[in-house]
């Protein structure tokens, strides 16, 4: 692959990238040649490093990324696109998305969640998404794992609202969250038909939640709790590990009839 732009730079590259490739189980080493001047245009990370530690340096070496997807990342400094190739699969941008965030180009950032986001794109769906945010565990992308979230809240209805928040909890999405709790603050028989059934862990969840966002909403935690201590299958154990779990934030609210017997 080449970077044809660098040619067209008029003047000779004064950097040389060392990156690994991995072919048939085989690692080689690749080189990149590029100009200090156009890195330390676009990222402050470049800046910092080509001005300080490797200000000496003709050849560097680098050990973070793969030659596939740090090659992705200069032709965008170069050429303002991503390569075709790059743009096919899910997990080719979310590692270039790793390569634009370690380096602080906030272009190619933007270019790439726009890009997952695409209606040219299958992560346009529902479970897109969400497959798209389970792909980001473990990784510290949070601004791209919100837009995500976002993107995914704007997909909720009547029929997955319940799994939405389940998800939420899971993922520690709390963009997501305030999306659902917005819902159910609306459609609250909704809430009042599962609350009672989830187990004690979630319901505390999202009972906190709630709270946290809609203190002035007593008429709502009220009709929760009232609700709760009529469902034969959310018994007084269940009660007191809810009230437990909530740290008892929500004691103004609940009605002494149902307080432990």
């Amino acid at each position: 692959m080449e970077i044809k732009s660098i040619a067209a730079e008029g003047m000779q590259p004064d950097v040389i990238f060392k990156v690994k490739e991995t072919i048939r189980s085989r690692v080689i080493w690749r080189q990149i040649s590029c100009h200090r001047s156009k890195l330390i245009d676009v990222s402050q990370v470049f800046d910092a490093w080509l001005n300080g530690e490797w200000a000496d340096t003709k050849v560097i070496q680098l050990i973070d990324f793969t030659y596939r997807d740090f090659h992705a990342f200069i032709h965008f400094i170069y050429n303002g696109s991503i390569p075709k190739e790059n743009t096919s699969k899910l997990e080719d941008l979310i590692n270039l998305y790793q390569v634009a965030d370690m380096y602080q180009v906030q272009a190619l950032k933007d270019e790439i969640r726009n890009q997952i986001l695409s209606k040219k794109r299958t992560a346009k769906s529902y479970r897109d998404l969400k497959d798209a945010i389970e792909a980001l565990d473990g990784l510290a992308l949070n601004d791209l794992r919100n837009a995500l979230a976002d993107a995914l809240g704007r997909r909720l209805n009547s029929s997955n609202w319940l799994d939405l928040a389940r998800f939420a909890y899971d993922k520690k999405l709390p963009t997501l969250t305030a999306i659902v709790l917005h819902h159910l603050v609306d459609e609250r028989k909704q809430l009042l038909r599962y609350f009672g059934s989830m187990d004690p862990d979630f319901a505390a969840y999202l009972f906190k939640e709630l709270l946290a966002d809609w203190e002035a909403r007593d008429d709502l935690f009220g009709d929760l709790y009232s609700h709760l201590s009529h469902i034969s299958s959310c018994n007084a154990h269940h009660l007191r590990q809810i009230k437990r779990q909530s740290n008892q934030t929500a004691d103004h609210v609940i009605t002494q009839e149902w307080k432990e017997n």
